[in-house]
């Protein structure tokens, strides 16, 4: 017969909590939020302007209100073509637009770690 006692559960279960509280937090929303419209902006002028304009008009940034998430995208509905302009075809190169953006913004999410850190303590 096996005995197992855990220590910290109740610690990890505060921690857990906190953390949970600083990421809905409105101002970590604000902030989540303002980096997805930043990315939604660079990506808009990094899209190459077809006759219509559509891919660039696809472009969004979203917030999730409550679950403290914001995203950009492209809605597939508007430029369905987003795909083949961003990785190119046997007949047209590729134009990224999308992933060099979001590579770029790899650099803060040291910075965000580190404000939902300090936030739960």
């Amino acid at each position: 017969m096996f005995t197992f006692k855990l220590m910290g559960v109740d610690l990890m279960r505060k921690q857990t909590k906190a953390l949970a509280a600083a990421v809905a937090s409105a101002e970590m929303q604000k902030q989540f939020y303002q980096i997805a419209q930043g990315m939604a902006d660079d990506m808009t002028a990094r899209a190459p302007r077809g006759p219509t304009g559509n891919l660039r008009r696809s472009i969004h940034a979203q917030q999730y209100t409550g679950a403290g998430v914001s995203i950009v995208a492209v809605d597939r509905r508007i430029a369905p073509h987003a795909g083949l302009v961003e990785f190119g075809t046997s007949k047209m190169s590729a134009q990224p637009f999308f992933r060099p953006v979001v590579d770029a913004a790899k650099g803060v999410k040291g910075i965000i770690e580190k404000q939902i850190l300090k936030a739960a303590k």
